[in-house]
């Protein structure tokens, strides 16, 4: 076996207990959960919204939409091509596809990553043993946090969580695409200037074209660095090392306009509404101006000011350490990559008027720079110690294991038996009285509940997460209202749950996910007639990275109120079926029209009349 392929089989190894591991815990402690609970129960956050995504998209659904009596009339806005691997899959294994996928995924990622590490380190023995004691990092941060409380360690995993989790879809698919990306780059710049293979750029265009439309902020910064980076590596010469690659430079600049153009024509279809949902905004010059001297003012946070100083420490003096002529095209690629990081919010504020997820941004630049000191210094500190890297690799892959299996253990036993019970006689019932296939309509207040119907060929749910819906606003709230009459929820309770606020956030306005998120330059009224004084004070102290804290403002309680005393029940929206997660013992289920099928001490079934 080649060399090449022995650290494959290593890499497929790690990556094989890194995930089977959580599931060997799960059958150990709760054998007769079914495997469909434990892929939903073992993601990583968020996923129950994404999945929702992925099985709308398999049935070529672009609307995102399960309801029977008002559909949506518009595709939703979120990126695609994050969600399409997926989709693919699930159309032919269901939700296993997701098992399958993380680890074929993961191991990809890793794979890239590695190949990566390699065109910078000479020795793959010493690229394994970065690549491992990063994610040896990675899990004693989680342990430390977990099972410590040491809060603080977060600013250290987080750079590393959003390179190498597997959780989906970022970074798990989008680090991959990031990586082949900067693969490509540095296999162009090493190769003959003149004679570039032609592979390499369609390679990199495709790397770009799903960057693009997945995670559009990272293609922001690596369009920078591959600007950066030619302009400074050939400078009068470029143009002419272009012309003499015209043919692969078209076809990567083709890839690259092919993927903006998704961009525009699902923009232009999409739900207008989905955008703020998302918590996307219009912004002026003004609020131009205030995000960028945020922007530079996060430079001078401790972390980032030693990230810099260190970076251009380590970028003048190569030389002493180690690093080789061949390998300094390489590293400047990284460094490079990190300096993009910190220009691209600005030039995206130069030509956009409309901005989503700023913090997204920031975490660029807090990994990008974490990577090129990390790999620089374990670099130089470890190849004193070739003799031993074997050595070191099995002491830090071995750590890496116990962690793993601490953190999932811990997990795992903290996990309610019942309701693992409860769910296993859920399923039972339903397939037992013929809930399969059918054109039920469900609701239910319980993700894994709604996944679970869906699973068993089901088609109509009312949903009310107007993050994954593509409906609009008025055909959300319509739902949300036909629920909250069903229950007997009072004008004076509703108005309670629309001043409620825990940790910043409305519960009720999560429905709508990010639209009324409030910082200093967002909020959905204007700040003096629609909030409170105390409301003002909190809001302009909230950076515009940030989005979310949530409140609803004055007149849209007003409006919501008035609306919710005149609605009248329509019968067409109303569910079949309601499966109800009990939140506690107040609950009261005896709902006009429908009768109580099944019950345990987690869920209980009404059907309608």
């Amino acid at each position: 076996m080649t060399s090449n392929k022995i650290f494959t089989v290593k890499i497929a190894i790690i990556t094989f207990f890194l995930l089977s591991i959580k599931y060997f815990i799960s059958y150990y402690l709760n054998f007769n959960e079914e495997i469909f609970f434990k892929i939903l129960k073992l993601a990583e956050v968020d996923f129950l919204e994404y999945a929702s995504m992925v099985e709308s998209i398999s049935r070529l659904d672009f609307k995102f939409d399960w309801s029977i009596n008002q559909p949506a009339e518009k595709i939703q806005s979120f990126p695609l091509f994050s969600l399409i691997w997926h989709s693919i899959m699930f159309k032919f294994f269901g939700y296993y596809s997701f098992l399958l996928l993380e680890f074929f995924l993961y191991f990809f990622l890793l794979f890239v990553f590695f190949k990566v590490i390699q065109l910078l380190q000479n020795s793959p023995q010493l690229t394994l043993c970065s690549l491992i004691c990063l994610l040896f990092s990675l899990e004693l941060f989680t342990y430390l946090i977990n099972s410590h409380e040491i809060f603080f360690l977060n600013k250290l995993k987080l750079p590393i969580y959003d390179i190498l989790s597997h959780r989906f879809p970022r970074p798990l698919l989008t680090s991959i695409y990031l990586f082949s990306s900067i693969y490509f780059i540095i296999k162009i710049l090493n190769s003959d200037i003149y004679n570039i293979r032609k592979s390499y750029f369609f390679f990199l265009g495709i790397s770009l074209f799903f960057l693009i439309n997945s995670f559009f902020y990272l293609f922001i910064t690596t369009a920078l660095t591959i600007f950066i980076t030619f302009t400074l590596r050939f400078g009068k010469k470029l143009f002419k090392i272009l012309s003499k690659n015209i043919y692969g430079c078209s076809i990567l600049l083709g890839l690259v306009l092919l993927g903006l153009s998704f961009i525009i024509i699902q923009s232009l279809l999409s739900e207008t509404t989905h955008f703020f949902r998302m918590g996307g905004f219009e912004i002026n010059l003004t609020n131009k101006l205030n995000i960028s001297k945020i922007f530079l003012k996060k430079l001078f946070q401790i972390e980032i000011l030693l990230l810099i100083i260190i970076s251009l420490i380590l970028k003048f003096n190569y030389n002493k350490l180690n690093i080789n002529s061949k390998n300094i095209i390489n590293y400047d690629i990284l460094f490079y990559f990190f300096i993009s990081s910190i220009i691209s919010p600005h030039i995206f504020l130069l030509f956009s008027n409309k901005v989503i997820a700023l913090n997204n941004f920031w975490t660029i630049v807090k990994f990008s720079g974490f990577l090129y000191v990390y790999l620089i210094l374990f670099n130089y500190f470890l190849s004193n110690f070739k003799n031993t890297i074997n050595y070191l690799s099995s002491i830090f892959f071995s750590l890496l294991i116990i962690l793993n299996f601490t953190n999932y253990y811990s997990k795992e036993l903290n996990f309610s038996q019942k309701l693992i019970q409860d769910r296993k006689e859920l399923k039972e019932f339903l397939i037992m009285n013929k809930f399969q296939k059918s054109n039920f309509q469900l609701y239910s207040n319980d993700d894994t509940v709604t996944h679970l119907w869906l699973s068993l060929n089901n088609k109509n749910i009312l949903q009310t997460n107007g993050f994954i819906l593509s409906q609009t606003d008025k055909q959300i709230e319509n739902s949300i209202f036909t629920i909250l009459k069903l229950f007997q929820i009072s004008d004076k309770k509703f108005n309670e749950m629309l001043n409620e606020r825990s940790s910043g956030r409305n519960g009720f306005s999560l429905k709508f996910k990010y639209k009324y998120s409030v910082n200093s330059i967002r909020h959905y009224k204007p700040l003096s007639k629609e909030y409170s004084v105390e409301d003002i004070i909190y809001i302009k102290n909230i950076s515009p990275l940030i989005q979310w804290p949530t409140i609803i403002p004055n007149s849209e309680k007003n409006k919501f109120l008035n609306n919710y005393s005149n609605f009248k029940i329509n019968k067409s929206l109303l569910p079949d079926i309601i499966i109800y997660k009990k939140i506690n013992k107040e609950n009261q289920f005896n709902l006009a029209g429908y009768n109580i099928i099944f019950t345990n001490s987690n869920y209980v079934i009404l059907r309608i009349i």
